[in-house]
């Protein structure tokens, strides 16, 4: 084989990864409960850590929690809509975050958890939910 099969082979090797890890994923909307104002999107979830979070709904923020065996939660990452005011005074306290849309005198951003690791038997699944965070937070599309 020369060197061209070889990354040609790689490569498709790559794509075929991706687009099974994609094919497993599923978009959950995020409706709102009643009348309330919880952030409007959809995510796109993988099969595999589905069962491993669980989502709590605020007003103007959803957060997202890894469940534990013994019935606690840990924080993994919130989406968040505040206004543009609102914003210029907070945005330098608000820790990690990143910033999704801008619209309609609105900012949306997720702040994530820096934990990257568990002690003890959740060990594992949380390192498992982790891994896939970053895919989620980007799969987030705001609906509103």
């Amino acid at each position: 084989m020369n060197k061209f099969s070889i990354l040609r082979s790689t490569a498709l090797l790559v794509l075929l990864s991706i687009v099974s890890v994609f094919a497993y994923a599923k978009t959950e909307s995020v409706p709102p409960v009643g009348n309330s104002t919880t952030v409007q999107f959809t995510i796109s979830i993988p099969d595999e850590v589905s069962s491993s979070i669980s989502r709590v709904d605020a007003e103007n923020e959803v957060d997202f929690y890894f469940k534990k065996q013994d019935g606690s939660d840990v924080f993994l990452f919130s989406v968040n809509r505040v206004s543009e005011n609102l914003w210029v005074n907070i945005k330098d306290q608000v820790g990690s975050y990143q910033l999704l849309d801008h619209r309609g005198g609105y900012i949306y951003f997720v702040s994530k958890t820096d934990k990257s690791k568990l002690k003890g038997e959740d060990s594992e699944k949380y390192s498992a939910v982790f891994s896939q965070m970053d895919v989620l937070i980007k799969s987030i599309k705001i609906t509103e």
